[in-house]
């Protein structure tokens, strides 16, 4: 097969006979960097590019959980470009949060992306379809300059973004234009990921999307769940010491958990304050956010469905704290 052949772009044509791989390779350097799709990928899901937290690509277990069924339920936080967020967020099997553009400051995404924008580890060539066979990647100085073409595109939104704050513009808006170059955060729990990986972990899927996904599955199968009985928690967020707190109920620890996993939005979620946490769970069932709610949940045995609500989307064996709250899935603001 013929590959690299845009020789306008100064790419050499490089045929690899009898091979069923792709890659790319450029001509105006002599690095002769050809790179098989499928050893990029595995090299790609070997690095972890995290510098601090909320950068970079990251995947943790913040709790796992088995009840007396087997059935498991886990907890991650991860961290990916935002761009692909909207495929993640497809999968509705998985309950999310995630930072915020409308609650971050400007000022504090301006300094992020500045500092740790987000650049893809290769540039796909274009190609009818929704997958990429052909890729150029770091070694290459053609790489270097589709690098500095991104992040031009970089700077023009650093500086429409800084424009806009400076003017009074609300962060809600501002961000916007920050995106495409941000680190995003989330928090995500789910007793069902056979759909997700099957369909992220696969040549077809984005390589972004592909490469969290297979550091959240690589973190999973490192992580043992705790064996949790009927009637038990799965707790995220919830510490040792809160456990150990006599004066906590087991009311209270939820909304511990609750709140902390609606911190993401500020990416506060490991910043712990007992009365601030508690006061935020309550301040969201008030106004009907619930999603937070999803992530803590009960070894439920009795397969009962909490005030008629309609199952979620675990496992019917865990019940989610948003399905303990009265009127949970229609707000109304009486």
């Amino acid at each position: 097969m013929v590959v690299g052949n845009r020789t306008a772009m100064g790419w050499r044509s490089t045929v690899r006979s009898g091979a069923t791989s792709y890659g790319i390779v450029c001509g105006d350097c002599s690095c002769d960097k050809y790179v098989p799709r499928q050893e990029a990928e595995k090299e790609q899901a070997m690095q972890v590019m995290a510098v601090e937290p909320n950068t970079g690509y990251y995947a943790k277990v913040v709790a796992d959980s088995v009840n007396p069924d087997g059935v498991r339920l886990t907890t991650l936080e991860i961290c990916f470009p935002r761009f692909i967020l909207a495929e993640f967020n497809t999968h509705r099997m998985l309950s999310r949060n995630s930072a915020s553009s409308r609650a971050i400051p400007v000022a504090k995404q301006l300094e992020r992306i500045n500092k740790y924008p987000f650049v893809p580890e290769a540039f796909p060539m274009n190609r009818p379809g929704m997958s990429a066979t052909e890729f150029v990647y770091p070694g290459c100085g053609e790489y270097v300059r589709l690098k500095n073409l991104w992040l031009k595109g970089r700077d023009a939104a650093v500086e429409t973004a800084t424009a806009l704050m400076d003017a009074g513009v609300h962060k809600q808006t501002a961000n916007r234009v920050l995106e495409p170059y941000m680190h995003h955060t989330v928090v995500v729990t789910a007793t069902d990921w056979d759909n997700f990986y099957n369909l992220r972990i696969s040549p077809h899927a984005q390589p972004e999307i592909n490469k969290i996904a297979v550091m959240m599955r690589e973190a999973m199968d490192e992580s043992a769940p705790n064996f949790i009985d009927w009637g038990g928690f799965h707790l995220p967020y919830v510490t040792a010491s809160d456990f150990d707190n006599t004066n906590l109920s087991s009311e209270d620890l939820k909304k511990i958990s609750a709140g902390r996993c609606a911190a993401v939005t500020l990416l506060n979620q490991n910043k712990k304050d007992i009365s601030k946490d508690i006061a935020r769970t309550e301040g969201l069932i008030f106004n009907g956010h619930m999603s937070p709610l999803e992530h803590p949940a009960t070894a439920d045995g009795s397969t009962t469905i909490a005030h008629g609500a309609p199952l979620s989307n675990f496992d019917i064996s865990w019940r989610q704290y948003r399905k303990e709250i009265v009127g949970e899935a229609v707000y109304t603001n009486e």
